[in-house]
């Protein structure tokens, strides 16, 4: 699964490689391929479902990338997608990903079968600042009842076909009652390090050190994620 010459596995190796694979079939497919590679003792089987995985997932990562695709109009501070062809397994990815390439809240909406009616279920992601729960608040009240639920930065809902132009409409025109600032990119760090101090230290530079205290220092602070993020340069 492309880990065979890695010498040590690390937490963005579980975040970001092993965890989406895990987590493919069940968003496209069926999620007992997953759960057959987890119980699996043989290990010839288990690298087979593992190469299975792998395939799936890459399925997923082109269709994200694919229905990512759009036009942003730079006067709209929201973004309301509806790809007719899209799994519903995938929207909040799908609307994580415009969120994180165009940094602007994120409403990715697909056809659903709901009680032998169709009906347009999806994810939304937002920036930071901007609380998605509050904005559909508002909009329920200008274009009647839907479902939603979640947070300030992430939320699903559940709109009528009919009420698709009336939220987008709404949506956009709430987030663009924030200032413009808002939908600029912000880096929080906590400290700066001398470069002199990275380099000192560095295996590339340095190949005759063997032992690199500052990196060692660095890396006792994984697992990173929500909360403790990964040091950045």
């Amino acid at each position: 699964i492309g880990m065979e010459e890695k010498d040590s596995i690390t937490s963005s190796d579980v975040a970001f490689s092993f965890g989406p694979m895990l987590n493919a079939p069940g968003r496209i497919t069926n999620p007992q391929f997953s759960y057959r590679l987890l119980v699996e003792k043989d290990i010839e089987k288990a690298k087979r479902f593992a190469g299975y995985l792998k395939q799936i997932n890459q399925i997923r990562k082109e269709q994200i990338t694919e229905l990512s695709v759009h036009e942003v109009n730079e006067n709209h501070y929201g973004i309301v997608l509806c790809p007719e062809n899209a799994h519903i397994g995938i929207a909040g990815l799908i609307a994580s990903k415009l969120c994180e390439q165009y940094y602007r809240p994120s409403v990715v909406l697909v056809p659903f079968e709901k009680e032998e009616s169709t009906v347009l279920k999806g994810s939304a992601r937002s920036v930071s600042g901007v609380h998605l729960v509050k904005i559909f608040q508002e909009v329920a009240k200008e274009i009647g009842a839907f479902e939603f639920g979640g947070h300030e930065q992430a939320a699903g809902l559940t709109l009528l076909p009919e009420q698709l132009e009336p939220f987008r409409e709404a949506f956009i025109r709430h987030c663009n009652q924030f200032p413009k600032e808002r939908f600029v990119r912000q880096i929080e760090y906590d400290g700066e390090i001398d470069i002199e101090e990275l380099v000192r230290h560095h295996p590339e530079q340095h190949p005759e050190v063997t032992d690199y205290p500052f990196i060692k220092w660095l890396l006792s602070f994984e697992p990173f994620g929500f909360g403790n993020k990964e040091p950045i340069s």
